[in-house]
């Protein structure tokens, strides 16, 4: 195993919640969770579905698609802070909205029996990535605040994760898992490589400024 540089042994845990893999739903941007079919069910197939760490009920197909579709929408609405369940007219797309600020996560989609099975695509918005980061305080670094942004509750942080800043359509926010900043979350306002090698595309680490906003948009 390769030992670990000084950089790594002071990290601590961080979980880094991404919001660009979300879609759009009646014209409007979403975050929750998206499952694509390859092809419609069909008769003999059994759909299991694990949502937010719940295995549900199996769910064998029953009539129809449109009918199995319905019955599948049904169980995904009854578990706790779902808001709503969107079936797309042609019975191959299944968009789960929670209510804010819950998340949508559907880790396990399969099809099982019948003379053949769609291939399943999820998509999970905010993508969770946890990550470890060395968290310190600000000191005299030069910032760019966005505007409308008042908050001065700000640090620095040094991880060899990629993040996003506000300079994407999605700036990252980054939970701290660690005391003495446990449960605090920051959105990433600033970025820079360092000790990048331009020539032999390394980066060894990230260096980025989060402010602590009021209120997170889908934050606790």
């Amino acid at each position: 195993m390769t030992p670990l540089t000084p950089f790594e042994v002071f990290r601590t845990p961080i979980q880094i919640r991404r919001f660009t893999q979300g879609f759009y739903l009646n014209g409007i941007w979403q975050e929750g969770s998206q499952i694509t079919l390859s092809a419609i069910l069909i008769t003999g197939n059994v759909v299991n579905i694990t949502i937010n760490g719940v295995a549900l009920s199996p769910t064998t197909f029953t009539t129809s698609a449109a009918v199995t579709m319905a019955l599948i929408q049904a169980k995904l609405l009854l578990q706790p802070n779902i808001q709503q369940v969107d079936i797309s007219s042609d019975l191959k797309t299944i968009t789960i909205i929670p209510l804010q600020p819950n998340l949508s996560v559907v880790s396990v989609f399969t099809v099982t029996g019948g003379a053949s099975q769609p291939t399943i695509t999820i998509v999970n918005s905010p993508f969770i990535i946890d990550a470890t980061a060395s968290v310190q305080p600000l000191g005299k670094d030069v910032k760019l605040v966005p505007e409308g942004r008042r908050d001065s509750a700000e640090f620095k942080f040094y991880t060899s994760t990629e993040i996003f800043g506000v300079t994407t359509q999605n700036p990252d926010q980054i939970t701290v898992l660690k005391a003495p900043f446990t449960g605090i979350v920051y959105e990433v306002i600033n970025i820079n490589d360092w000790q990048n090698n331009a020539n032999f595309n390394i980066v060894n680490h990230y260096k980025f400024v989060a402010l602590r906003l009021h209120p997170l948009p889908g934050v606790l």
